[in-house]
């Protein structure tokens, strides 16, 4: 085969991924006018994916079931290995094309995302299908760019920060909790802070930022970020690294696709993973609140980018107030929780 015939719909996946698994030259794009964001957003990822495609469109009436038999009639007439993906669009559009490949005896599929399968029609069977993609080609299907991520290098000049306050965690968070209360409360500024029965000494520097001296190490911070909250995202990138995932990144700021003004961040997601086309998220929060933004912007993006099977995980090494509203939020909204006394077990969820 060498055309692909997609319909596009909102959840873009099912679109991408045959474009990117498939041996095609060329694509053909059925949308609709409602669906011209989806579109857009579709035929900027696949430019993105640096294959050499040719990209061809076709607007159509969603529910004109003669018309998009027309177009089909034309597009099998020209080509003749092509091959239908009857995932997308609406039951009107999916019905008129797989009428027109299956009466001109060319081959139909259908992608099951969900088990990385596709089912397949002249003849029936039934073949995994699977999938690497990388997090800017995923996002940008959806209409997202990745503005900044924390690279490798920065990461393994953490590492053994990381590693140390987490096998001595417990002898060490009065201490971060502590210090998160200074910064935050932007209380005055002691000279240093000292764990009792660790060594390890939090300095505050006169111009800002601090000294941390930990075993018979230390490493310096221009900002007060690190011990607040961004030891625990790079604490849960390498609980989870090992996993087989496709890409895998800590720190990522998001803007609009193609938005050149850094300003613009439309969210910042603290660990976000990508494996067999599935996206997961990842809050962590070394400090609770009951301010519930942090979950009802991890939920919206997962809804939007994740689509039908992403998934969403809040991680808090911090004790959670007693309303449990937290647990509430995050259960309405499809969130696993992984509290004060279970941070650590999510080194073996199954992604």
């Amino acid at each position: 085969m060498n055309t692909l015939v997609c319909l596009v719909s909102r959840q873009v996946m099912a679109n991408l991924i045959p474009v990117l698994t498939l041996n095609v030259k060329k694509v053909e794009l059925l949308f609709t006018k409602e669906e011209r964001r989806s579109h857009k957003n579709l035929r900027t990822a696949i430019e993105g994916t640096g294959l050499n495609l040719t990209i061809n469109e076709h607007l159509i009436d969603a529910y004109d079931f003669k018309g998009i038999q027309k177009i089909c009639r034309q597009l099998i007439k020209e080509h003749a290995a092509i091959v239908l993906n009857a995932t997308g669009g609406t039951k009107v559009m999916a019905f008129a094309a797989f009428l027109e490949f299956a009466r001109a005896n060319k081959p139909i599929f259908y992608l099951d995302s969900f088990n990385n399968k596709a089912i397949n029609f002249n003849p029936y069977s039934v073949t995994e299908h699977k999938v690497k993609i990388p997090l800017n080609i995923m996002l940008a299907a959806h209409g997202y760019g990745i503005a900044s991520f924390r690279t490798q290098k920065e990461l393994l000049t953490h590492k053994p920060l990381v590693h140390f306050i987490d096998r001595n965690f417990a002898l060490l968070e009065s201490t971060l909790a502590q210090y998160r209360r200074i910064v935050h409360d932007e209380s005055t500024f002691m000279s240093s802070l000292s764990a009792a029965e660790c060594p390890f000494q939090i300095q505050f520097k006169r111009k800002g930022g601090v000294r941390i001296i930990y075993g018979s190490k230390e490493i310096e911070f221009d900002d007060y970020q690190f011990l607040d909250g961004l030891w625990l995202e790079e604490l849960v990138y390498w609980y989870i690294r090992d996993q087989d995932w496709d890409d895998l990144l800590v720190g990522v700021e998001l803007t609009y696709h193609g938005h050149e003004d850094r300003q613009d961040i439309l969210n910042e997601i603290d660990v976000m993973g990508i494996k067999n086309g599935k996206l997961y998220l990842f809050s962590c929060k070394s400090g609770i609140t009951k301010d519930k933004k942090d979950i009802f912007e991890l939920e919206a993006l997962r809804s939007l980018a994740g689509g039908t099977f992403g998934k969403a995980y809040f991680v808090t090494s911090a004790p959670i107030p007693r309303d449990k509203h937290l647990y509430e939020r995050c259960r309405e909204l499809g969130i696993k929780i992984f509290n004060h006394r279970q941070f650590r077990t999510i080194k073996n969820e199954p992604f």
